[in-house]
């Protein structure tokens, strides 16, 4: 069939396809079977490279607080709920939870490897170094070797780690989970 004139106008009843004879529909049908070949492996090959970035780029995040409030004990907490009914004019239940309580998981009493009676430095040695120590000394052993603290054990494994205080730094609750101090 002779290709159609430029200029002649489409019918209706005119199949666009036999503007075309059987040779030039073989070389189109070729080029487009070329065409989504090409097509289908950029797909798949775009799919195989998200896939394997994807996988290679997954990493696991962990968060970890320790919230360690000094000096705070049972009385202090007794104080607190007592100040929170005071606020909210006596509308909270006796016994209701306090934000504070979804924090707490547990207290601890110690005392120091020399004394019945454990002060800041050695009560949070404890805590950081999962040890005992005498009264003064900041994460150091009885001996007064250096331990390892829970920082540095989460830095070891490659986490990373702050430190975050209402105090200064140098105060020995902060100080016991980021320095090693004889005393």
């Amino acid at each position: 069939m002779a290709r159609r004139e430029a200029t002649a106008p489409l019918l209706a009843n005119e199949d666009p396809r036999d503007e075309f004879d059987d040779e030039e529909r073989e070389l189109l049908r070729k080029e487009e079977a070329k065409h989504i070949r090409r097509e289908r492996a950029r797909m798949v090959l775009c799919l195989g490279l998200a896939i394997v970035l994807t996988t290679s780029a997954v990493t696991i995040t962990f968060y970890f607080a320790k919230m360690s409030l000094d000096g705070f004990g049972p009385a202090s907490q007794t104080y607190g709920r007592t100040f929170y009914k005071y606020k909210n004019r006596g509308t909270v239940l006796e016994g209701e939870p306090t934000s504070l309580d979804t924090l707490l998981v547990g207290t601890s009493r110690t005392r120091s490897s020399d004394s019945l009676v454990s002060d800041s430095a050695a009560g949070a040695t404890a805590f950081s170094c999962a040890m005992k120590t005498y009264n003064g000394a900041i994460a150091v052993d009885p001996t007064g070797n250096p331990c390892g603290t829970i920082l540095e054990a989460a830095k070891d494994l490659g986490m990373l780690t702050g430190v975050v205080v209402t105090s200064r730094i140098t105060h020995a609750t902060p100080a016991a989970f980021s320095a090693h101090v004889i005393h």
